[in-house]
């Protein structure tokens, strides 16, 4: 990728080296990346060049794709349902 066409998606989804979010948001960017090339390759019978990823890259840099990468990253460090420490034992003789 030449200078005159780098993508600064990075930079719009990550603030700083402690932006877990943003980090996160980045590599499902970058996996959607990857299942992008390999349709394309799949379809076209080789991988794309600049201009092919093109579209793909404005799509990406959308203000509302970026916000929705955002969240879902963010939703995926909600805190897990922990299992109690003493589970709840049911009464002798019942019946599941």
């Amino acid at each position: 990728m030449t200078k005159a066409s780098y993508n600064h998606i990075y930079n719009a989804l990550v603030a700083d080296d402690n932006d877990i979010v943003g980090k996160l948001a980045y590599s499902q960017y970058k996996r959607q990346k990857i299942e992008y090339i390999l349709a394309f390759k799949e379809k076209h019978g080789e991988l794309p060049n600049d201009a092919d990823l093109a579209a793909f890259h404005d799509m990406s840099n959308n203000v509302s794709v970026l916000e929705r990468r955002r969240q879902l990253a963010s939703e995926l460090l909600l805190p897990l349902p922990t299992v109690s420490e003493s589970p709840q034992r049911l009464p002798e003789g019942s019946l599941l």
